[in-house]
């Protein structure tokens, strides 16, 4: 099952990625590291492609709601 977490290089993240790879998923951290900004959407539609589930580990503050229900609407 293809993963993307999302904050998949932070401190809670992380641990996230290296337990769901043990369990044999298909994982994609998604962070400015990876080149995913959650922000601008920069990089999100490449790793969202495919993805069954999506973890939010990212330590980000919505200021927009709106914002946050689109990022979490489901994409087909």
């Amino acid at each position: 099952m293809k993963v993307v977490v999302a904050g998949g290089t932070g401190l809670v993240g992380a641990k996230v990625v290296e337990k769901l790879r043990a369990a044999g998923h298909d994982v994609v951290p998604a962070s400015r590291r990876t080149g995913v900004n959650l922000y601008t959407r920069e990089g999100l539609p490449e790793v969202m492609d495919g993805a069954q589930v999506v973890v939010d580990a990212s330590n980000s503050l919505y200021t927009d709601y709106q914002g946050a229900l689109d990022f979490s609407r489901p994409r087909r």
